[in-house]
């Protein structure tokens, strides 16, 4: 039997929690481009942290279901109507890219900031993302202590806005997207 109110429950948790964190990017960035949201560092660390948030919320969901709670969490939270970003995750995850791998490994950082949960740091490593994702699922729910936002605010601001930060500045000088 198909859970659409377990994706539905799996969506909402990742975007009510993760819009926060977004919406203060955007604030501190308002000239960020859309196009940041597109690159393999941006899609590696939002990518993971939704398949993470929504996964600890509801449990494993399978993975067509997660893909297709991944991929509408994806596109609220960014902004950007972007058909193939399933098609784009998976294959920045196979081909093992850099960016990619790095936006994965800060999402875990940003995550465990969030939750409390500690991520297994070989999985974390070896970027068994698959497997962390896994892990978190049966774990089961639970939140962070009361400055679990704050706490986890400070390490997307570390990670995913240093990393938008970066590419906003290489957009000046460039002139790219």
């Amino acid at each position: 039997m198909i859970c659409f109110g377990r994706q539905r429950r799996a969506y909402r948790a990742a975007v009510d929690t993760l819009a926060p964190l977004v919406a203060h990017t955007r604030a501190r960035l308002p000239a960020l481009p859309d196009g940041f949201f597109l690159e393999p560092y941006a899609v590696g660390h939002l990518g993971l942290l939704i398949a993470l948030v929504a996964t600890r919320a509801v449990g494993p969901l399978g993975s067509d279901r997660l893909a297709s709670v991944q991929t509408r969490a994806w596109r609220r939270l960014s902004a950007v109507e972007d058909d193939l970003i399933g098609s784009d995750i998976i294959g920045l995850s196979l081909s093992s890219h850099p960016a990619f791998s790095a936006g994965c490994a800060d999402a875990v950082s940003v995550f465990e900031a969030l939750t409390g949960t500690s991520v297994d740091p070989l999985l974390s490593a070896g970027g068994d993302w698959v497997r962390i994702v896994a892990q978190v699922a049966e774990a089961g729910p639970a939140g962070g202590g009361a400055d679990a936002l704050a706490d986890a605010l400070a390490v997307w601001e570390a990670t995913f806005e240093a990393a938008a930060e970066t590419h906003l500045a290489a957009c000046r000088v460039g002139g790219g997207r």
